[in-house]
C-alpha cells in the first residue's frame, strides 16, 4: 500500500511573503543521511566532484567534503525546512536503492520535494508520480547520469511525463 498523495490537487506550497522562494540559490536539493549508500550520497558527492559549478544543499544528517555540497543538518523549523527547499531547481531523491534489491519505492521525500514544485531525479521507481509529475528515473545512477537527467529537467516544465535514462556500470 503505497503513502497517500494526491498528485493532482497539490499544488506547489507558498512559503515565503517577501518572494524569497523565487530566487533559486541552489542547483540541486538533497534530503537524507549523507552515510547511509542506500541514499546515493556517493553517487552525489561523485556528481559535486565533477561538476564544481553545481551548488548543491543536503539537508538531513552527516556531512559532504565537497566543497559545493552545503550540509544544513536535521532541520525542525517546517518554515525552514521548506524555505530551503524552494530554493533549489531540481530535488535528488534515493540513488542506491539498488544497492538492497530494490527498484520501485516511494521515498516520503517525494511528497515534500512535490509539494514544493521541485522536478525528482531518483534512482527509485516510483509508479505514482509516472505522467503526473516531472521526475526522471535513473537505473543505474552515476554522477554523469544525474547530470545528464539535471540539464535534462532544466529544461522542462513540471507539467512534463517521467524521463527515464539506464546507464550501465
Amino acid at each position: 500500500i503505497p503513502n497517500v498523495f494526491n498528485y493532482g490537487a497539490s499544488k506547489a506550497l507558498s512559503v515565503s511573503q517577501t518572494g524569497d522562494d523565487k530566487v533559486k540559490k541552489f542547483d540541486i536539493c538533497f534530503l537524507g543521511d549523507a552515510d547511509q549508500n542506500w541514499q546515493g550520497s556517493d553517487v552525489l558527492a561523485d556528481l559535486a566532484r565533477c561538476n564544481k559549478a553545481l551548488n548543491i544543499v543536503h539537508i538531513g544528517s552527516g556531512q559532504f567534503s565537497e566543497k559545493n555540497i552545503t550540509s544544513m543538518g536535521v532541520i525542525s523549523d517546517k518554515g525552514e525546512y521548506f524555505r530551503l527547499l524552494k530554493q533549489a531547481s531540481v530535488a535528488v531523491s534515493a540513488l542506491g536503492l539498488k544497492r538492497r534489491s530494490i527498484m520501485e519505492a516511494y521515498p516520503l521525500k517525494h511528497a515534500d520535494y512535490v509539494a514544493c514544485g521541485l522536478p525528482i531525479i531518483s534512482g527509485a521507481y516510483d509508479s505514482l508520480l509516472i505522467g503526473r509529475y516531472d521526475y526522471c528515473f535513473i537505473e543505474n545512477p552515476t554522477g554523469q547520469s544525474v547530470k545528464d537527467c539535471f540539464d535534462d529537467l532544466c529544461k522542462k516544465t513540471v507539467d512534463s511525463s517521467l524521463a527515464y535514462i539506464e546507464v550501465e556500470y
